[in-house]
């Protein structure tokens, strides 16, 4: 909720920059599935090719349809089980640890593959989740 949040916020406002937003949704798995998941529709991708980081998928949708995407994940129901939930945030959390690690190793060793590693590291649980 705190990731989505401010990804909102952001996204409203006028004066902030693309990377400040990209650099908040990258934090959480879902939120980078779903835009991911939006800009790559036909729709919005045309004969283009597939986008693979939030960043490029934030440029691909523009402000309007992120808000639409963000407003649509609100809205979704959450777990009713204590439990679920609970195991749902462990996830959560490896996922974005994970991701953290894996945008390091890549800026050390193949910087132009950041953004890709990044986003693998925050998409490895989602099987799980």
């Amino acid at each position: 909720i705190t990731v989505w949040n401010e990804a909102r916020r952001l996204m409203t406002s006028k004066s902030v920059r693309i990377e400040a937003v990209s650099a908040t949704v990258a934090q959480d798995p879902v939120i980078t599935i779903e835009l991911l998941r939006v800009s790559n529709a036909l729709f919005f991708s045309g004969e283009r090719s597939s986008i693979t980081s939030p960043k490029a998928a934030i440029v691909r949708l523009g402000s309007d349809e992120v808000i639409k995407v963000l407003e649509g994940i609100k809205d979704r129901p959450r777990f009713d089980n204590v439990e679920v939930r609970r195991w749902f945030d462990v996830y959560r959390s490896r996922a974005k640890r994970t991701s953290i690690i894996a945008r390091l190793l890549a800026e050390g060793l193949a910087r132009p593959l950041a953004d890709d590693c990044h986003t693998a590291g925050l998409l490895f649980a989602v099987g799980e989740m």
